[in-house]
Order: C-alpha cells, then structure tokens, then sequence
C-alpha cells in the first residue's frame, strides 16, 4: 500500500491441511486390518456356500476363485500384523483385486453368496475415501450384473426373468451405493469440520502472542477454503484507524508471507464495501452475476454485493468470501477469503460463518490478555522508575551532602564526623538491601508447581535475614497444580508485599501461609505493622474503585484469574489474601 504503515510477521508453523480429513496413519493401518479380517471371513463363508450348496457347472471356477481369494486374504492379514505403517499405494491396490473378484464371482455363478463380496467392497470403498469412490465402485458393480444378465437375454428372447433380474439387482445396488456414498461424505465431511474448528481453536490458545495466533488463524481459514489469501479488515470504531492482516499460502504448505498494514481513511471503502444488513456471510465471483449469501443462521438470502474495483486492484481474485458480523468488542471486523478453491464456496458458507464467530471471541480474548501483561509492564517500568527515584537516589543525595558535613568535621569535631560516617553506613545498608530486593523482583524466574512451595519459602526466609524483620512461611502443601506463568507471577505478588510490609508498614513480624481450601490454592500475607489507609475488608473491584490498597498485586492477580482480598487493621496489621479456583487450571 502507497502510504500505509505495514509489518511483516513471521511464523515457524506450517500451514495445515486443507479442508478434507486425511485418516491418521494409526486410522489407516486399524481400517485395513479391520478389513482384512472381514475379507478372510467372507472369502471363507463364499467358499463354504459354494462348495456345500452349488451344484451348477460354473462351480469350478466359482471355487478356484474363491480358493485364490481366500489364500490371498490369509497372507495380507497375517503381512498386516507386523506393519505399522500401510503404504500410499495399498488400499488401491487392495480394492482394485476386491472389485474383480467380487465382478468375477457375479459373473461366473448365480449363487446368493456372490453378492456378499460386492457388499464388501462398497463398504469398503465409503470407509476408505468418500462418496465418488463408492459411486464408481458401484458402477462397476452394476456392470458385472449387466455382463452377467446379457448373455441370458440374447439365449433366451421373450423370458421376462433375466432382465427382470437386471433391474432388481441393479437398481437395488444403485439405491445402497447412493446411500452408502452419501452417509461416507457426510461422515468424513462432519470429521473434517470438527478437526478443523480443533486447530482453529487451538491456535486461538497458543501463548506465541496475539498477533501470531491471529496470523496462525488465518492461515488455517485460508487452508480450509483452499484460499491464495486470507485477509481480516478491522477499524477501531472508537478512533476511525483502519487495519489489515492477511496471511498468504505458499507452495508445499509452507506458511507464506504475513501483514499487518494501516490502510488510510481515504481506502476504506475498498474494504468495507456496502452489505445488505442481514447478510451473515456471503461469496461473489467474476463468473457470477449473482452473488450467494446466507443470514447469521445460515438460511439462504438474496443480496446484491458491489464487488468494488479498490480492491480488486489491491487483491487480484477472481471470487471471494466474506464472513461479516464478528464479535470482536470495539471493532468493525470483516473476514475475506479471495480465490477459494473448495468444490462449492456456496455449501461451505455456513461452516465458515460459523467457525469464524467462535474464533473471534477467543481471539479478542487474547488481545485483551496482551493488553493487560502490556500494562502490567507499564506499572511495573513506572514503579522501577519511583523505587529508584524516591528511594536509591534521594538517599544517594542525603549521603553526598552528609559525607560533605562529615568531611568539614573531620578536623574540628571528630566525634561529630564519626557519628555522620555511622548514619552514612547505616542509610548505605539500607540501600543495599533496596536495591538487592528490586533485583530480586525484577530476575526472571525459573519457577514451576514442583517448585513454589520451596521458591516462596526461600524468599520469606531471605527477606527475614536481610531485614531483621520476623518472617514466616508455612504450607499445607508440597506441590501445587498451577502453571509456570502462575506460579511466577505468585512469587512476584510475595516480593512485592514483603517488600511494602518492609518500607510502609513498620511491622515486626510478618508471615507467608500457602495452602488450600474449599477447591481454592491461597495465598496470604499478614503483618502487624500500621495496615492500610482504610478499615475493613475489601475485594479486588473495591480496592480498584476506591484507589486503595496495593496496586501492583491486584494487577498481577487479575492476570492469571486470582481473586484478590485486602483486610487492614489500623495500628495492628493488615492481610493480603489472594485465592485462585483449583478447577481454572486442573
């Protein structure tokens, strides 16, 4: 874009398959073992019924072909069970050898049994593939009939019966292979959208960052309608700024090129072109005067779309989809999909409708989680900055100007001097201990649910030796079911009030309890030093309305879904209490 502010964004993942289900390889080799043991049993039972039950002079070659079946279906199961992959070209070739025996024994004999194996093999062909493999298996399968029924119509002219078995048993087959074809592409159908709201859904909850799971989701879209592109168009309603993200695909499903992009007011409308209000989603395509549509619940509507020139001359597509009304709070948002591939764009328009408005919510999750760590990191530069200033260097000064005193008393009053050079000592000791705990709060920590228990032990254990102050840490617990990111953000909220029991509350003694309690993990903090500015027991939301209460701990707890609590006794102590739902993370 000519004057656009743009960003290029890089992923490691691959692009995903597209939107037809490929069986697992465990999927694969379980169906043709599954299969090899239906074959042995039905060349064995056709070969019992054959040789007990006919006595037509086709028999013969009925039971050499069923000799040879059964011995070739005996091999391959027994070949099958020390495998653990099955090769690409298998279950073709497989189905090829059960479609011309099963067209042999139609042709060869009029047994009943004949027709167990053609039952087989549109089985078969619907669990392997789908419905146009089970059409032209049946295809074939009617074809053996005819080839078996001519002859008899040309020996016997005017007999009703050969022909009138014709019809039966190839409409009969027609009608199970329609149905059998049909319920195998609904199935696999079915199998490919719930994989593919899986991996939506899941990049959705990735921690690579929002922008990352956002280009992520695109790509999985575009990959679902065999898009060149997938591009969301989003304006901020509140500030008018428009923005674009796309993800492209690139050859032999590796993740193409990915934007982000701020498009000038003046373009807008080559994004948010006019939609008739109703339409949910919808597709247009060069080759079609008349665009398709469906409303939020996917019923088919009648929509004119302008499809405008802006943007085809800054996206060349030949089609395109576009999904409207996604719940993303603050923002118009529009998902396009350009040059879709899928067999029918039209048929597929409710199931991207649909997967697109259960993604977004989680997408907008993951902004709002950004937007709150990037304020976390805000207060926490801004409290660095403070600490330093009103502590580190206003007591650096007060003891430049006492060496100063010190250093004019040296030669009139030394006792005086000496009594400066101890309270210089005196504030350095202090600082030290300042500035170890501000390293301390700001060293990344290697912390898990095996090791919290013992991390915040070390640490009240540490601030007592450091502080003179009475410090005690107990736990009803040795381990805890709490993420890495929990757990660290736990023993950041523990240096933190140890550190405001030791510059605010002039306590002299203060104890950490880690526990649990009605399906709850609690952590508490109480001292009994001069408490907070207030009276009472309040939770997070109070502290936050009334601008009460320690600031940089409620936030912390807000971030990994904690419940905050302050209890302040005026002149006896104060409690931080703060309880996390064992169920968020088990």
């Amino acid at each position: 874009m000519g004057d656009s502010v743009s960003a290029v964004i890089s992923s490691p993942e691959s692009s995903s398959a597209g939107p037809r289900a490929a069986p697992l390889a465990g999927e694969a080799l379980a169906l043709e073992r599954t299969l090899a043991v239906a074959r042995v049993f039905l060349a064995l039972v056709s070969l019992a019924v054959i040789y007990y039950g006919s006595t037509g002079t086709d028999r013969d070659e009925a039971l050499t072909i069923l000799t040879g079946y059964a011995a070739f279906s005996g091999v391959l199961l027994a070949g099958l069970r020390f495998r653990r992959v099955v090769p690409s070209w298998l279950p073709a070739a497989l189905h090829a050898v059960d479609v011309l025996c099963a067209s042999a024994l139609i042709v060869v004999t009029d047994a009943a049994c004949s027709y167990f194996l053609p039952f087989f093999v549109l089985l078969a062909a619907a669990n392997r593939w789908g419905g146009r493999e089970t059409l032209l298996t049946g295809l074939a399968v009617v074809a053996s009939i005819v080839v078996e029924t001519v002859p008899h119509v040309r020996a016997r002219v005017g007999a009703p019966t050969p022909l009138g078995h014709l019809l039966t048993q190839g409409s009969y087959f027609l009608v199970v292979v329609l149905l059998a074809g049909y319920l195998s592409w609904r199935e696999k159908t079915l199998r490919a959208e719930a994989l593919a709201t899986a991996r939506v859904m899941t990049r959705a909850q990735r921690r690579a960052g929002a922008a990352s799971s956002l280009v992520a989701e695109l790509r999985e879209f575009a990959a679902l309608a065999g898009s060149a592109e997938a591009l969301l168009a989003t304006e901020e309603i509140a500030t008018g700024r428009l923005f674009t993200w796309s993800s492209r695909t690139a050859p032999a499903r590796q993740p193409g090129p990915s934007w982000v992009s701020e498009v000038p007011a003046s373009r807008r409308d080559a994004y948010f072109f006019p939609v008739p209000e109703g339409v949910g989603a919808w597709h247009v395509s060069a080759n079609r005067a008349k665009p398709a549509a469906i409303d939020a619940d996917g019923h088919r509507v009648a929509a004119t779309i302008n499809w405008p020139r802006a943007f085809a001359d800054e996206h060349p597509s030949s089609s395109l989809i576009g999904v409207e009304g996604l719940a993303i709070e603050g923002f118009q948002v529009r998902l396009l999909l350009l040059d879709p591939t899928v067999g029918n764009p039209e048929a597929h328009l409710p199931f991207i409708q649909s997967l697109a408005r259960q993604a977004a919510p989680a997408v907008h999750n993951l902004f709002l989680l950004r937007r709150i760590r990037s304020r976390i990191s805000e207060t926490e530069r801004a409290r660095l900055a403070r600490e330093l200033h009103d502590g580190v260097i206003q007591s650096l000064a007060g003891i430049e100007l006492r060496l100063d005193v010190a250093q004019r008393s040296v030669l009139g009053t030394p006792e005086k001097a000496r009594g400066a050079l101890v309270d210089i000592q005196r504030l350095l000791r202090e600082q030290i201990v300042g500035v170890r705990e501000l390293m301390q709060s700001l060293r990344p920590r290697d912390v898990d649910g095996t090791t919290l228990v013992a991390s915040l032990a070390g640490a009240t254990e540490r601030f007592g030796r450091q502080t003179g102050i009475s410090a005690k840490f107990v736990a009803d617990v040795e381990t805890a079911a709490l993420p890495p990111r929990a757990c660290r953000e736990l023993c950041y909220i523990v240096n933190e009030a140890l550190t405001n029991v030791r510059k605010h509350s002039g306590a002299t003694s203060v104890a950490v309890r880690f526990s649990t309690a009605d399906e709850q993990w609690v952590l508490a903090i109480e001292d009994d030093g001069r408490g907070f500015g207030f009276a009472g027991r309040l939770a997070g939301s109070e502290l936050e309305h009334l601008a009460v209460g320690p600031t940089i701990i409620r936030e912390r707890t807000d971030s990994i879904g904690g419940l905050l609590t302050v209890e302040s006794r005026p002149g006896q102590g104060a409690l931080v209490e703060i309880r996390i739902p064992r169920y968020s993370y088990c």
